[in-house]
């Protein structure tokens, strides 16, 4: 008798289906928004050491801290933590700073006229106009523009009224072509200097905090002029980047000593082949990029399109299947993990499945049931390992919107075990996502069990249980976290079978839906937490063009794992390639003669 075997049961004589036995937590949500986009500021995210590139990225537990600009104060809670796709506190705001009155007793005013009233503080508000006027014996130096409130600083400059000399004139008026004192733009002078400057006399002034000298050399009095300028201050620039990751390259107008001027913008793009991941544009704001540099990845995205083209599958050791191999990262792009939340939000793999268009994954049918509750499942791709992926920018994460069962599924025998989830959004496919190849719709007469014959390999990857297990054994399920890979041979079906009859089951319970594989004496197997993913084998599309990854079946159960004289069953997916292309083409209201939606 075959029966799904609930969580936490004790197997004795059954026919174990390959999907969870005992639940391993792992942490993550649903990705939380993208708010990098902050005026007047820049969003950090803290995802212990990695640089921000992809939404994915931003899953449960991940801080998201606002941060402004100089001059910007914040409003709202500066910290904020993802949790089950949202943020747990609203976006700050930064606003900016009020300006302090200007200094009538120091720089000799008899009143200043502000166009805004004080706040409660004494201060301006920002985009305050002041209005000078000097005392009686004092005139304006330097500019006569009135300086504004922005962002906490008056600009241009703060006026000075210099006291005119009445009765004794300077003593440096005499003296042949002194240089006639001007103010300081965005700083002040830190010596008192009278209206008049006598030959070769050197300026001592310093820049506002945001801002730096316009000249890398002193400024002197030189014969009446200014040498090598008018003394002044420019919004600090930025250095041009000079050490880029890999492949990207700056675009930018170079200034003087590879300096970008204050609220200009640099771009970036890559060496021909490669697409960029990050932001293009980044500004200089006060001496700091807004955005961090950006990189550079192979473009292969029209190849990314075909089916079954593999990343690097040769065996690494120091892993197990039962018996199988740990795969290299990106070796298997297609393969799925399938979640299901528990009530206190930790999200726990339960089964596996494949990536066969980009909004559509094909997993085993016994991993659901007919009144599940997809609002509880998820898909993640682009794992190999489970651990260390999560959150990286190789992981892509969707909910599922509609879930299809063929109405001929057994759940005790596993017949026409084959589900599929249409995801809630369209896989960007990439060297670490990307589909396999089905085989071709059937023509009427077609032979469908050329494509598993006896004898020949195949390659069964997933992340379940890693050592074998008796017919009459229970045992907790020991889960891999990196991706494992398993060639095993298609036996006969007599074989198939054969190993039914040697443990007195029905015989019967072996449909023409379903193929068997494994070795007859070696301990290598799929397991629990297998369920839903691929058998596959390298072949060509439909007899033509060059060999690619093509899934022939589906891992869908046995008894124990790697037990002598028995095979692990699998789904035969050539046999059900015109349902799994209807439905994907269809997308329609199930009807009672041919599938389930759930």
């Amino acid at each position: 008798m075959w029966f799904p075997v609930t969580p936490g049961a004790i197997l004795q004589d059954v026919f174990i289906p390959w999907i969870l036995l005992t639940w391993t937590v792992t942490a993550g949500l649903p990705f939380c928004p993208d708010e990098r986009r902050v005026q007047n500021g820049y969003v950090v995210y803290q995802l212990n050491g990695k640089t921000f590139s992809s939404q994915s990225q931003l899953v449960g537990g991940v801080k998201r801290r606002v941060r402004c600009f100089p001059g910007f104060y914040k409003i709202g809670d500066e910290k904020a933590t993802c949790r089950a796709g949202l943020w747990s506190k609203a976006l700050a705001l930064c606003m900016p700073k009020s300006c302090k009155p200007l200094k009538e007793d120091i720089n000799n005013y008899r009143y200043v006229r502000y166009s805004h009233d004080p706040e409660e503080n004494g201060k301006y508000p920002h985009d305050t106009e002041a209005k000078v006027f000097c005392k009686e014996g004092t005139h304006m130096v330097g500019t006569t523009i009135r300086p504004v409130c922005d962002a906490g600083q008056w600009l241009p400059s703060v006026p000075y009224c210099m006291e005119v000399p009445i009765t004794t004139p300077s003593p440096y008026a005499k003296l042949a072509r002194p240089c006639l004192l001007p103010s300081v733009v965005h700083g002040r002078y830190t010596f008192y200097y009278e209206r008049y400057v006598k030959n070769g006399t050197i300026l001592r002034y310093s820049c506002n905090y945001y801002a730096e000298d316009f000249y890398d050399s002193p400024v002197f009095c030189n014969d009446g002029n200014w040498s090598p300028g008018r003394p002044g201050c420019r919004e600090k620039s930025c250095k041009l980047p000079t050490k880029t990751p890999e492949h990207v390259h700056v675009v930018s107008q170079f200034y003087g000593n590879y300096k970008v001027w204050h609220g200009l913008n640099i771009s970036y793009v890559c060496t021909p082949g490669y697409i960029l991941i990050g932001q293009k544009d980044s500004r200089c704001w006060y001496g700091e990029w807004t955005t961090p540099s950006p990189r550079c990845v192979r473009d292969v995205v029209t190849d990314f399109q075909s089916c079954g083209k593999a990343g690097k599958t040769a065996i690494r050791f120091g892993g197990r299947v039962v018996g199988g191999y740990a795969a290299n990262t990106g070796a298997w792009p297609w393969q799925a993990g399938i979640y299901w939340q528990r009530t206190d939000g930790n999200w726990l793999l339960f089964c596996g499945g494949t990536l066969i268009e980009p909004g559509w994954v094909m997993s085993a049918g016994h991993c659901f049931g007919y009144d599940e509750d997809i609002t509880r499942l998820q898909v993640r791709l682009g794992l190999t390992d489970r651990r260390n992926d999560m959150g990286s920018i190789r992981e892509q994460i969707f909910n599922i919107t509609n879930l299809f069962l063929p109405k001929g599924h057994d759940f005790i025998d596993f017949d026409y075990d084959v589900a599929l989830l249409q995801l809630d959004g369209t896989a960007l496919l990439n060297e670490y996502v990307r589909t396999i190849c089905l085989p071709p719709e059937p023509y009427p007469g077609d032979n469908l069990d050329i494509l598993v014959p006896p004898g020949a390999f195949g390659m069964v990857v997933g992340w379940g249980h890693s050592r074998p297990v008796g017919f009459n054994e229970s045992t907790p399920s020991l889960y891999e976290n990196t991706l494992q890979q398993l060639q095993i041979p298609i036996r006969r079906r007599s074989e198939c079978v054969e190993s039914l009859a040697s443990v007195d089951e029905d015989t019967s319970q072996f449909t023409p839906r379903m193929f068997c594989a494994g070795y007859t004496r070696k301990q290598r197997d799929t397991c629990f937490g297998d369920s839903g993913g691929p058998f596959m084998r390298k072949i060509k599309v439909g007899g033509v063009g060059p060999r690619r990854w093509v899934q022939v079946g589906i891992v869908s159960a046995g008894k124990g794992c790697a037990v002598e004289g028995q095979y692990a069953f699998y789904t035969h997916i050539p046999k059900l390639v015109p349902w799994i292309n209807f439905v994907m083409a269809s997308n329609h209201t199930p009807s009672e003669s041919d599938l389930v939606q759930i």
